[in-house]
């Protein structure tokens, strides 16, 4: 390997160079699992180095690009698919990737009792078949137009057969274009080129070495004297230091991203609709937004969950700031002395402190008491998340509108923070799903968001980009609306 410091070899006279490592900093230890199926957070994006799933979506939203699949059709009218693999992909422990390990990996996801968050978006596969070494059929319980972008899901990484669920999570060993060489510990991990990757000549680096600084101005300042290469996500309040920063540039996910507050809608007082309504009513959202984001492209939200970059994003105007209608709901409902709450905020992320903190002064003029009890994030998606009545959360996109309303709306949607429960909610999206017309499935789209931002406990106020702080020595590096890190097209000068 080269120091990391240098850029290696030149693989063209103007075009990448191969070699070099990549200092890749960032704040948030990668706390949980390692195991595809059943990761969040940070090591989702590790594993996406490691592994990889059948197909890969654009930055666009508008293409699926074939990774372990080759090619896909659809059979019996959308309820089942075929999938052709790629040949002569190995993983890193050296056996070859067939369409056992396709069968392997979803049928964990699919047991109830292994708890992947992924059964709610994959629970429509009655069956996967391997037809040949090469081939794999899923059938679906209902015609799903979506089937084959949902496999791009971050749950949806191949994981090998010969394998115990152990060894998948304490040696991750994928077909991705980056091994895991050194595990030093959870703030300093080392991923080293798979020298025996399928495509051609990448990866350009030859190493990653990603460094956890749990404190936002250090791993700035670490930035900006040379000592890591990539900030991987600045805080709004960083960014603007570094915009004029010499040999730095910003580089910015699309505003796909949602920081917000929620209620949980069978914890008092949000049983009452009322209560609900009047909350919706406390914030000024475009204060909110501009609050954290100021002039950065983050977009005003009507509480929508369905990404903008989304083909079915319904564009409404639902919620405005009311606080003497916010006062007059609480005041029927009973709360017309006060009403005291606690509000569980993140306090180690974005701008969270910041909108909740505005959020409190706003409900104060509607009657209403909120302390703020900052947490860790690490703490609060471990003891806070589903359970307290009113709180803060952090959700990256998903592939689908499908996929992100079944993951976190549906009744028994394992991460329903919100606890919204509606049969007819359930049935629409069921229906939305299963329809192949794009103007009638657009329609459905659009009445599901609509009831949703009605009725449901969340707060959206804006959907935010990712910003990354970047050496300007660091090529294609490209964020994409997923938080997904591109590394294996990324090369150094």
């Amino acid at each position: 390997m080269t120091d990391p410091a240098s850029g290696g070899e030149l693989a063209g006279s103007d075009g990448p160079r191969r070699g070099g490592w990549l200092r890749w900093g960032y704040e948030r230890t990668p706390d949980g699992f390692f195991d595809p199926a059943l990761a969040s957070a940070m090591p989702m994006t590790f594993n996406k180095w490691v592994y990889e799933a059948l197909v890969h979506i654009d930055p666009g939203f508008s293409e699926l690009i074939p990774r372990l699949a080759v090619s896909w059709r659809p059979e019996e009218e959308g309820k089942a698919w075929v999938f052709d693999l790629r040949q002569g992909v190995r993983f890193h422990h050296g056996r070859e990737f067939v369409a056992d390990d396709v069968v392997h990996t979803f049928e964990r996801i699919l047991d109830p009792e292994f708890g992947s968050p992924g059964l709610s978006v994959f629970s429509n596969i009655t069956e996967i078949e391997p037809l040949d070494d090469h081939t794999v059929r899923f059938r679906l319980d209902a015609a799903n137009a979506d089937f084959p972008t949902s496999l791009a899901n971050s749950q949806a990484l191949i994981v090998p057969h010969d394998l115990t669920d152990e060894q998948i999570n304490g040696e991750p060993r994928g077909t991705g274009p980056f091994t895991i060489d050194r595990y030093i510990s959870a703030d300093r991990i080392t991923f080293e080129r798979n020298d025996d990757y399928w495509e051609d000549g990448i990866p350009y680096l030859d190493a990653i070495e990603a460094v956890c600084i749990p404190e936002a101005t250090t791993l700035t300042n670490a930035l900006q004297a040379g000592e890591i290469d990539v900030v991987h996500i600045l805080s709004a309040v960083h960014a603007p230091m570094l915009e004029q920063a010499e040999g730095i540039h910003l580089a910015f996910s699309p505003a796909t991203y949602k920081e917000y507050i929620y209620m949980r809608l069978d914890r008092e007082p949000f049983t009452d609709e009322r209560v609900r309504r009047a909350f919706k009513l406390i914030p000024d959202r475009n204060a909110m937004r501009d609050l954290v984001w100021g002039e950065l492209p983050a977009r005003t939200n009507d509480d929508n969950p369905v990404i903008p970059t989304s083909p079915v994003h319904a564009e409404t105007d639902i919620w405005r700031q009311d606080l003497e209608e916010a006062r007059r709901l609480l005041q029927e409902a009973g709360y017309g002395d006060g009403l005291e709450l606690d509000l569980w905020a993140i306090n180690d992320q974005y701008g969270i402190m910041e909108f909740s903190l505005a959020f409190a002064d706003w409900a104060a003029q509607a009657g209403v008491t909120i302390n703020i009890q900052g947490v860790p994030s690490d703490r609060f998606y471990a003891e806070k998340w589903l359970d307290v009545p009113l709180g803060t959360v952090s959700w990256s996109p998903r592939t689908t509108a499908d996929e992100q309303l079944r993951i976190s709306y549906v009744s028994d949607a394992p991460w329903n923070e919100t606890a919204y429960k509606s049969a007819e909610f359930d049935a629409m999206l069921n229906e939305a799903l299963q329809e192949i017309d794009p103007d009638r499935r657009k329609e459905l789209y659009e009445a599901l968001q609509r009831k949703l931002i009605t009725e449901g406990g969340q707060i959206i106020h804006c959907h935010s980009p990712l910003i990354s702080g970047v050496r300007d020595s660091v090529h294609d590096y490209v964020f994409h609306p997923l938080g997904d890190l591109e590394p294996r097209y990324i090369w150094l000068s």
